[in-house]
């Protein structure tokens, strides 16, 4: 994306804004696959209405929010950002204070990257049923939170089709030459990917 582009986006008021690269790959998509997996957070594998095979990696979380013993806690690399208890404000449901931070969080769409742009990434339990409107009581777990999610930065995105990779970082405009350390993050990311790809090479 250049900085023309970027800025537009900014003036639209996104706070969340994809800069990324492309690449041709010069292994296997497969090789990649194998790689990836020991490293990155989380994987998402889908086809679009291409039948096309798409396989995203997240590759880090920024932001992780949980919901835990009815206490809801955003942590921010590793430190407490927010934390409170929900049976002190009886106006919160949890489920609607994770949509309205996920509403927070705003990213523009673009016709080159796939359909899964940004967002948060995680899971939700069966216990949250008490909050909405199904009738069902499942047994609860004291080791596990309710909910878990993961807003994550950095992400690459494999097209197995065309054997093609987007290294795709996110990025607030509100930060100081934002596009350009977008960009130096990405080829920071590229280099990393490389250099690991051909230790895998020599080791093989």
């Amino acid at each position: 994306m250049d900085a023309r582009a970027f800025e537009d986006f900014a003036a639209s008021g996104y706070n969340r804004i994809p800069v990324y690269h492309s690449f041709k790959l010069d292994v296997s998509s497969d090789k990649f696959l194998s790689l990836l997996q020991k490293s990155s957070r989380a994987l998402l594998e889908f086809k679009d209405e291409l039948c096309k095979h798409i396989s995203i990696f997240a590759l880090s979380a920024t932001e992780i929010v949980t919901y835990h013993n009815r206490i809801i806690t955003v942590e921010k690399n590793k430190k407490i950002l927010q934390q409170f208890e929900i049976d002190t404000i009886p106006t919160i449901n949890p489920l609607d204070w994770l949509n309205d931070y996920h509403s927070y969080h705003t990213t523009p769409r673009t016709e080159i990257l796939p359909q899964f742009s940004g967002g948060l990434i995680g899971y939700m339990g069966a216990t949250l049923c008490e909050f909405t409107q199904l009738k069902f009581s499942p047994m609860a777990s004291n080791n596990l939170p309710d909910f878990a999610f993961m807003l994550c930065d950095d992400f690459l995105v494999i097209d197995h089709k065309k054997q093609q990779m987007w290294l795709i970082t996110y990025i607030d405009p509100i930060i100081t030459h934002a596009h350009q350390k977008a960009n130096e993050r990405l080829m920071a990311l590229a280099e990393q990917i490389t250099t690991e790809v051909s230790l895998e090479k020599k080791i093989n």
